[in-house]
């Protein structure tokens, strides 16, 4: 230890006065130090301590000489130094403890998961965006909620009788009663399932409807189908890529299987932006327009042909919205809708799911903007209903469905200190004494001498009649016992 108190006053001398002052060894000559005489371990030790207290290799060692040791002394501590370090480097742990490998499976599994989360979907899963961004105009909602997916698997769906039959398709076959027969047959390059001894028949491009029909078909010449029965599935649907562009919220090339419809790939590609069409989506196919997706359409009939299947490298080209009109007041629906060329007033109220009871259709109005003005423009729908006519409507229209005054009719209200405050109908000839007895009459720190009748005239002007209770209590046939009408308020106070 006396080595090793004399080594660490050279390595620290300048940098840790507390540490020489206990070792107590300041006078011993550097002279006389041997870097034979320490074990590795103390050298490790005084290493590390020296440069937890700011000292390197290099500088050590001139410290060292400048105290006195033989330069040569000094050389062998730094060759001991330089080795040792290389040796603790190369070293190898036998064995991983359980905290080290918890926090090494805990790293690679967050690299994997941050990889996981770079790579792109491609068909095995595609759901829509989890992330619900704000709607809108009708038919958004159904994007935009997270919730949806497409089918990945044949499983997910039964094949609708117009699926188009392709290359990849693989049908299940079978016929159970008095004879047995099974078997998935796929459809081959050629367009063909092969069965086998009973022959070969073209499906490719058929409608699965009509496929099962023609397999019925060429079965029947081998099996009896009144005492069998034909059991006729998709048993597998081939995969198709589908290029999906414009104003979605992720345009792009799908790979999906090919049971899925043009609403389904819209689905995969998180569905049409604030300014992508709802109603005029286009499929084309080598380079032409083949046809359009309605989603409007396919709303209001779903089980409709609107919808369609598509085909391997299809194209679905979202545009921009058109005509985009709001509509708000007594309907069933109110909100902001995208209209074709030619869909006018009518369609709008059929769009927002027709009028509530309590509409009034000769007080509705359209508000619109002409150049930099606001102008408000007053419907009678009523006479557009009797002419058989229409209101044209422009982009940016805002319509408001008048409603009926909801008042009720032949009723009055009280307020104020009586026992059961509220509306209460009334017959022809009711007074005021007898609406304070249907209000359970009259709490006891009423002010009798200050009391309002409030009336509402035709010209929407109120009209406040003063009232003594006190009066009309003690002689119920007195003037001021007044006769009351629709809508009167009385306000009592206490």
């Amino acid at each position: 230890m006396k080595h090793l108190f004399r080594l660490l006053f050279l390595l620290v001398f300048c940098t840790s006065a507390g540490l020489l002052a206990q070792t107590g060894r300041i006078q011993q000559n550097p002279a006389t130090i041997k870097a034979a005489d320490f074990t590795d371990a103390q050298i490790l030790d005084l290493l590390k301590q020296a440069q937890s207290s700011g000292l390197g290799i290099e500088q050590a060692e001139q410290l060292a000489i400048a105290k006195g040791m033989p330069a040569s002394e000094a050389q062998a501590f730094k060759d001991r130094v330089s080795k040792l370090d290389a040796q603790k480097a190369n070293a190898k742990p036998a064995t991983e403890t359980p905290a080290q490998a918890t926090t090494d499976r805990a790293e690679a599994k967050g690299k994997q998961a941050l990889v996981e989360a770079a790579t792109p979907v491609t068909g095995s899963e595609i759901l829509a965006p989890k992330e619900e961004k704000p709607v809108t105009a009708y038919g958004q909602e159904l994007f935009r909620k997270g919730d949806l997916k497409i089918y990945e698997r044949s499983l997910d769906a039964k094949a609708p009788a117009n699926y188009e039959l392709g290359v990849g398709d693989e049908l299940g076959i079978s016929i159970f009663g008095v004879s047995y027969y099974n078997a998935v047959a796929k459809v081959d390059a050629r367009g063909r399932i092969e069965l086998g001894q009973l022959g070969s028949i073209f499906v490719k491009g058929i409608a699965f409807d009509k496929a099962k029909a023609l397999i019925k078909t060429a079965l029947s010449n081998n099996f009896n189908m009144g005492s069998n029965q034909l059991e006729i599935s998709l048993a597998y649907s081939r995969s198709i890529t589908v290029n999906i562009v414009g104003e979605v919220f992720k345009p792009g090339s799908y790979k999906i299987p090919a049971l899925n419809t043009a609403f389904n790939a819209l689905i995969a590609a998180g569905g049409p932006t604030d300014i992508g069409t709802l109603r005029n989506i286009q499929l084309r196919r080598s380079g032409k327009v083949i046809k359009t997706f309605d989603v409007y359409a396919y709303l209001q009939n779903p089980g409709s042909e609107d919808d369609f299947f598509l085909q391997d490298n299809d194209y679905l080209v979202i545009g921009t919205v058109g005509k985009l009109v709001s509509i708000d007041g007594a309907v069933k629906r109110p909100m902001t809708y995208e209209l074709l060329p030619g869909e006018e007033l009518t369609q709008l109220i059929k769009f927002s799911g027709g009028l509530n009871a309590n509409a009034m259709a000769s007080r509705s109005q359209v508000k619109r903007y002409v150049g930099k003005n606001l102008s408000l423009l007053p419907i009678n729908l009523d006479s557009i209903t009797q002419l058989k006519q229409d209101f044209k409507l422009q982009n940016g229209d805002a319509v408001n469905i008048g409603n009926v005054n909801a008042d009720l009719e032949n009723s009055v209200e009280v307020k104020g200190p009586v026992y059961f405050p509220g509306v209460f109908p009334i017959v022809g000839g009711d007074r005021v004494s007898e609406l304070i007895t249907k209000a359970g009459g009259l709490r006891e720190q009423i002010l009798l001498k200050r009391a309002y009748l409030v009336r509402t005239e035709k010209d929407e002007t109120r009209k406040y009649i003063p009232l003594n209770v006190q009066t009309i209590l003690g002689n119920v046939a007195s003037d001021g016992n007044v006769v009351l009408k629709k809508n009167d308020v009385l306000l009592l106070y206490s």
